[in-house]
């Protein structure tokens, strides 16, 4: 390979994904001093456009199969809705081949089949766990009141808090650009905070599991390594880390930080800037956006005086107010910036779930 680049009035173009890039070329001097880095820009929407829709014109000859115009606005909001770890146009030609591969395959002697949404709508289905009546627009609204009611037995309170804010999950009335919803569930030990998260996955989750990380065995600065992966050059870099990982595999996971309060500060930043603006990057240089999933925060930290405020029907606000400055003192004990506290919002503080 040295002997060819070194011909001279040689040009070599090399194609490569920005991950790959990060991976196996950004430290590479030798590498970075023969080529030079061009990054080619995402297509604009009206060229995304008018390349699909010359893709289209060779599987309608191809599969003999008829394609609509109309179909390729709404395929590419689809895709860019429900399919986020991959990119344009790859995703959208990828989905209508597969689309037309299936209606040809379906009826190979017949009349040309005339594509339709359903059609690009059940391939995005098949790839993303989703349901076709839910990328479609056409779920039924769901009692999750009652489903909870029915899993989580003995606490009203915290199953009615957690059914609204899937309820407004599921109308799209939350926030933009930040998780579906950040719930904190405090209490003691079976108390049921477990099986309530649970349940929501299971509600909410097209794999219905819920990811669950003991935060417990992130006690080391360094541990933070498990959710973001280790710097290049160190064993098990190429592997990445486990949150990106969980959030490209499903943009609607459910994830459970089990027992908050026992990892360092140094082990939340990550959460910092996924809570505030919705993704996280990491070592590999890969994105994930955490804007459709759910994150329940669990903590033991002064659960006996919860128990105990609630015993004395105090509201909710001061019963917050008490866990907020307990969970302060555990972040101070180990470190001098609490800054546990610090990421959340005054409405996630509003959205806190209790099990008691």
């Amino acid at each position: 390979m040295g002997s060819i680049m070194a011909r001279p009035g040689l040009s070599l173009f090399a194609t490569i994904e920005v991950a790959d890039f990060n991976e196996q070329i950004a430290n590479d001097a030798t590498m970075l001093d023969t080529f030079e880095r061009v990054v080619a820009p995402q297509f604009p929407d009206e060229e995304l456009v008018c390349l699909i829709k010359g893709y289209c014109e060779f599987l309608s000859e191809s599969r003999r199969v008829q394609f609509s115009e109309s179909l390729i606005r709404p395929t590419l909001t689809m895709t860019s809705t429900f399919l986020l770890s991959e990119v344009e146009p790859t995703r959208s030609l990828r989905v209508l081949e597969l689309a037309a591969d299936r209606a040809h395959f379906a009826s190979p002697d017949k009349d040309m089949h005339v594509l339709s949404l359903a059609d690009v709508a059940a391939v995005v289905a098949r790839r993303s766990g989703i349901s076709t009546e839910t990328i479609l627009g056409q779920s039924r609204r769901r009692d999750f009141s009652t489903a909870l009611e029915s899993a989580v037995v003995g606490q009203p309170e915290a199953v009615r808090e957690a059914a609204i804010e899937l309820e407004l999950i599921a109308a799209g009335l939350n926030e933009p650009n930040k998780p579906a919803t950040v719930l904190m569930f405090a209490g003691m030990t079976g108390v049921g905070k477990t099986e309530l998260a649970r349940q929501i996955a299971r509600l909410y989750s097209p794999s219905g599991r819920l990811k669950v990380y003991a935060m417990g065995n992130f006690t080391e600065p360094h541990s933070v390594s498990g959710l973001i992966g280790v710097p290049p050059g160190y064993l098990g870099h190429e592997d990445g880390g486990r949150l990106v990982n969980d959030l490209l595999a499903d943009p609607y996971s459910v994830i459970m930080l089990d027992e908050a309060e026992k990892c360092p500060p140094n082990v939340w930043k990550p959460f910092l800037n996924l809570f505030d603006e919705g993704w996280i990057i990491d070592q590999r240089g890969r994105k994930a956006w955490g804007d459709r999933a759910i994150f329940i925060l669990t903590t033991n930290a002064g659960d006996r005086r919860i128990a105990q405020l609630q015993k004395s029907d105090k509201s909710p606000t001061e019963i917050a107010d008490h866990v907020r400055k307990t969970l302060s003192r555990v972040r101070h004990e180990r470190s001098s910036q609490p800054v546990f506290l610090h990421s959340f919002s005054p409405e996630f503080a509003a959205s806190s779930l209790f099990a008691h």
